[in-house]
């Protein structure tokens, strides 16, 4: 089973998962119903939610128990993440004149990614990143600061740009996420790797251009 089909797996089991957790919300909610009615159960109510959480603990710890003994998440997890760390050594070698690059973070099974800058972003206390979105299954770039202050900056003139075009709040952890290869090939990871160098050079250099539009008064 190659890569692409175990995503396929994964992206099913993912949504009988999403669908047993709505399942569970409203058994919880029914069960909280017949709680209330008891005359004790403000004493009882935390102790309760206790073991309800437990429960949902458990029930998760099982599920995930079964997805390891059949062995396809190590597989896909590992292979993505090996992935992504063969193309950040790449990048740096063969955009070493124009950027840098960091180390890598593994995440957490959501974001796998590494960050890239130059000169010029890092006089704006800027950053850049690549990452993998893992439910989406997308490779994205992101426009970060350094600090919160400085995101809150760039967000009041990058919310009216086209890389939030469809955003009413900044994004969690960025200035603005776009996508740069949907659905990725990973059945020819050279191919993959061309397409993501290509795009990425063309991006950051559209974003570059928003950025020197931003003044750089009372930057902080």
């Amino acid at each position: 089973m190659d890569i692409r089909q175990i995503l396929r797996v994964f992206s099913k089991q993912k949504a009988e998962r999403r669908a047993l957790r709505s399942k569970t919300s409203y058994v919880k909610k029914v069960v909280r119903c017949k709680l209330t009615r008891r005359p004790d159960s403000a004493k009882r109510s935390d102790k309760t939610n206790r073991i309800i959480k437990m429960k949902d603990l458990n029930h998760y710890v099982d599920i995930y128990k079964e997805q390891l003994d059949k062995g396809d998440i190590q597989e896909a997890y590992v292979g993505l993440v090996k992935y992504v760390t063969r193309l950040g050594t790449t990048l740096s070698k063969s955009l070493s004149e124009h950027y840098s690059f960091g180390s890598l973070f593994q995440g957490y099974m959501d974001y796998t990614y590494f960050y890239y800058t130059n000169d010029f972003l890092k006089k704006r206390k800027l950053k850049m990143g690549l990452v993998l979105n893992h439910s989406k299954m997308q490779f994205e770039i992101w426009l970060l600061g350094q600090t919160i202050s400085i995101q809150e900056r760039y967000w009041e003139y990058f919310k009216s740009t086209k890389w939030n075009k469809h955003r009413t709040t900044r994004p969690q952890y960025s200035i603005l996420e776009t996508a740069l290869i949907e659905n990725p090939d990973f059945s020819d990871l050279e191919k993959l790797t061309r397409q993501i160098e290509d795009k990425l050079v063309l991006v950051t250099d559209e974003i570059l251009k928003d950025i020197k539009q931003v003044s750089l008064t009372n930057e902080t």
